[in-house]
């Protein structure tokens, strides 16, 4: 058996130990790029939750407050219905990004990704088709409660029977027309 000089053993000890620790710093640099891809993905993922949260509450604050903004009824805007809108856009551009990056594709999370998206979209079309309804709706002045009260007053003030100028018993002759 031939003998290894020290200086190739030193060589040879240095050589596999240089090459253990790249294999270990390549391993190291791997994980911490999928771990920063994990925290990129649940960054964003956690904005597009945030963004659909918001508008939410912006769809909320809309229901509790239309019957009170006369603008709504005239124009059928609402800065809640523009913020919701934007919010839903937001949330939606955030989960289109994210469909098709490797860690949602190495998941199989595009499928459930998408019909995030599409649940978003089918949210914001009933919201906006509700206040849609609401507008038409109308307030006491305005869309076809508005029209009803008008019919109502013009016909108080056409019948000249005394005892159906009474508005309750009027009015229980109209609602139980209906």
């Amino acid at each position: 058996m031939k003998k290894i000089s020290l200086q190739n053993f030193i060589i040879v000890f240095f050589a596999f130990h240089f090459l253990l620790v790249g294999a270990f710093v390549s391993v190291l640099v791997f994980q911490i790029k999928s771990r920063n891809e994990v925290k990129n993905f649940e960054y964003y993922f956690n904005e597009a939750f945030l963004s659909w949260n918001r508008a939410t509450y912006s769809q909320h604050n809309f229901f509790m407050e239309y019957k009170d903004d006369l603008v709504f009824y005239q124009t059928e805007q609402s800065k809640y219905l523009k913020r919701s809108s934007i919010l839903i856009s937001e949330a939606q551009n955030v989960l289109d990004s994210l469909i098709g990056v490797p860690y949602s594709f190495n998941y199989k999370m595009d499928d459930k990704l998408q019909l995030y998206n599409d649940n978003l979209v089918k949210i914001e079309d009933i919201f906006e088709e509700i206040a849609h309804l609401l507008f038409i709706r109308g307030s006491n002045k305005t869309g076809i409660i508005g029209n009803c009260a008008s019919l109502y007053e013009l016909s108080l003030n056409s019948v000249t029977d005394k005892n159906l100028k009474n508005p309750f018993s009027f009015s229980m002759i109209i609602n139980y027309s209906f």
